[in-house]
């Protein structure tokens, strides 16, 4: 894994990525602070305004996604690893929840 990370072009999708998310970020809260500028301090609309936030916010949903999984720190509810102390059982709850998720990514991309 680390002569693809050393790859250029690896880094470059990677550096595009936070373009994005810094992109998506600025410019949802650009949108926001206008939409609510124009409604409360100047009294007038901006139809649509909102479908535009969505779309951003989608985008910065999923490459949020992708580079939350390349750096391999996801956001989990993972509250049952707090309570089990035994290294082995931790183990064993982490092969069956990568398990599951590996039948249930085949069952969708069938059903896809």
């Amino acid at each position: 894994m680390k002569k693809i990370e050393e790859f250029f072009v690896w880094r470059l999708i990677i550096k595009l990525v936070r373009i994005i998310l810094i992109l998506c970020s600025a410019s949802a809260i650009l949108f926001i602070v206008i939409s609510v500028l124009t409604r409360y301090v100047f009294k007038v609309s901006m139809f649509g305004v909102e479908e535009i936030i969505l779309l951003i916010a989608m985008w910065l949903y999923f490459i949020g996604g992708v580079y939350g999984s390349y750096k391999d720190n996801h956001i989990t509810a993972d509250v049952l690893s707090t309570y089990v102390k035994s290294e082995k059982i931790k183990r064993a709850l982490r092969i069956f929840v990568t398990g599951l998720c590996l039948v249930i990514s085949i069952i969708l991309a069938v059903w896809g």
